[in-house]
């Protein structure tokens, strides 16, 4: 047992029964980050058929991994739109209210998003704003009462649930000719772990400053959010800061849909579609711990004022502007196959004393496991010192690139009952779940090493440490998200299909930190 154990599969639990021939999907998954690390851990689920259920990670007396249904949201889209005959879901997230109550947000078709008391199972706030479906939300990591919000209206909100401001909701509005020129349908996510103050973030950089957002015209933006004194000052006032210009746009990253990226300390982890790759890359000059620049980079424009003729290219030569100056580079690019579909989010485990984990589904049911802690150890080039040497590895070792965090024990969450999911047991003879190690990550061949750390080659491909096959379903995975002590993965994607992993079992490695 250590902390380079990838995880197994251990059941699924399907929408109306195993035996059900739903056709909803759930669409998103998120772990409450607040759980007390002595407690079974909650997550929630939510999707086209417009319900969000909440699930706690339980096991039997014969340490069996199972669901445990606690809170089930019905339909609480309240809409009267024509445009909008169903009003699917898309996108959940945590926060909590001040006196510690889990509180879920959830959105989609309907532009309106929910908040929800998990405790009470009540409706608490709608906020209203954007023009069309709402694809993604994110709290602050360092304020659990800011939010934001991606759509298809081209915008990202920046929204205050503080309970003083039951006025104007909307803080900040980023859009503009600097940003999307099409639908945004994803914001940055990153390890909760790594915040300086609440363990609360799903879609920010951990110090609170940058958010990244991709979209539909295959842009990748990275915005700079206003000092928290300027948006504090802002709470409750009808004219909402306007921010038009992201301090890092390009378009030259991937050439399709872009529909999940997350930091990875400054680095920068995403996908597209049709593309079949995750990709790891970073902004030349980029450091959080550098002053911020003081004003984003302008679009290329046409107009030109001079004496004498000039030659001015219809279209920029580059599809990358940084306030940082250079572009961008691309460090790894992991193998993704079967992912063409847009609107496919991959897992990332970024816990302190925890090997990072990468973990991302296809259309065919498979989930594919990288260790990026074996990745850092052998280089993530031919610049790095050691590149290409194999060393030997601590597996309890947790991560070099591992920074201070602040653990927030949240409020224990009440059994709101004692129903036990209808299950498919991982054991089942009939159809078992199916599991590959790569050759190459154990193996002590030279050769083999570069098939899963793609050392001196940025763009070839690096297999999965571990491939999972959920039995039984073959179904697309749309969502995933690890718990934060590391020991479950739950999936979620088409067909009401909610498939749990874990490692370990009842017992946890060591951490060294």
């Amino acid at each position: 047992m250590s902390h380079s154990d990838l995880p197994s599969f251990q059941c699924y639990h399907r929408l109306g029964g195993s035996n059900s021939d739903v056709k909803e999907a759930w669409q998103d998954v998120q772990f409450y980050p607040h759980t007390h690390a002595s407690l079974d851990p909650v997550f929630a689920v939510t999707g086209t058929s417009r319900n969000t259920a909440v699930y706690r990670c339980v096991r039997n007396e014969d340490r069996e991994a199972s669901i445990e249904l606690i809170r089930w949201f019905g339909d609480q889209s309240q809409s009267d739109r024509s445009d909008i005959p169903n009003p699917a879901l898309n996108s959940v997230e945590w926060t909590h209210t001040n006196d510690g109550d889990p509180l879920l947000m959830v959105a989609g078709a309907n532009p309106a998003i929910n908040i929800l008391n998990v405790s009470t199972g009540n409706l608490v706030m709608t906020l209203a704003g954007h023009g069309k479906l709402v694809t993604e939300l994110v709290i602050s990591p360092t304020d659990h009462t800011i939010l934001a919000s991606a759509s298809y209206d081209r915008s990202i909100r920046l929204w205050t649930l503080d309970p003083a401001c039951e006025g104007q909701r909307t803080v900040a509005i980023l859009a503009g000719d600097g940003g999307h020129k099409f639908d945004i349908i994803a914001l940055v996510s990153m390890s909760r772990a790594y915040t300086l103050e609440a363990n609360t973030s799903q879609g920010w950089h951990r110090k609170g400053r940058y958010l990244l957002s991709g979209g539909m015209d295959t842009m990748v933006n990275l915005w700079m959010i206003p000092e928290d004194e300027k948006l504090k000052k802002n709470l409750g006032s009808d004219n909402p800061i306007m921010m038009a210009y992201p301090h890092f746009s390009s378009t030259d990253i991937h050439h399709d849909y872009v529909d999940c990226v997350k930091f990875y300390n400054d680095l920068i982890i995403s996908r597209a579609a049709k593309e079949n790759t995750i990709l790891l890359w970073k902004i030349d000059n980029f450091s959080s711990n550098d002053s911020p620049p003081a004003s984003p980079p302008l679009p290329h424009s046409p107009i030109v004022q001079s004496r004498t003729p000039v030659r001015v290219p219809v279209t920029p030569l580059s599809g990358t502007r940084s306030a940082w100056g250079g572009k961008f580079q691309r460090l790894l690019q992991f193998e993704y196959p079967q992912t063409d579909p847009f609107y496919m989010r991959f897992g990332l485990l970024h816990e302190l004393g925890m090997h990072p984990v990468l973990a991302a589904g296809n259309t065919k049911s498979k989930i594919f496991f990288w260790d990026l802690q074996v990745l850092e150890e052998a280089g993530l080039g031919e610049n790095v010192p050691g590149a290409g040497k194999k060393k030997k590895r601590d597996n309890n070792r947790a991560p070099t690139s591992c920074g201070l965090a602040v653990t927030m024990a949240g409020k224990k969450m009440a059994r709101e009952s004692s129903h036990t999911s209808e299950s498919s047991a991982a054991s089942d003879p009939s159809n078992p779940a199916h599991s590959e190690t790569s050759k190459a990550s154990v193996s002590s061949k030279g050769d083999d090493l570069g098939a899963t750390t793609g050392i001196g080659d940025h763009f070839k491909s690096i297999v999965p440490h571990k491939t999972e096959t959920i039995p039984n379903v073959s179904f697309a995975i749309r969502g995933m998200a690890w718990s934060r002590n590391g020991e479950w993965l739950v999936a979620c994607g088409d067909y009401g299909m909610v498939a749990v992993m874990d490692r370990w079992g009842h017992r946890r490695p060591p951490s060294s930190i």
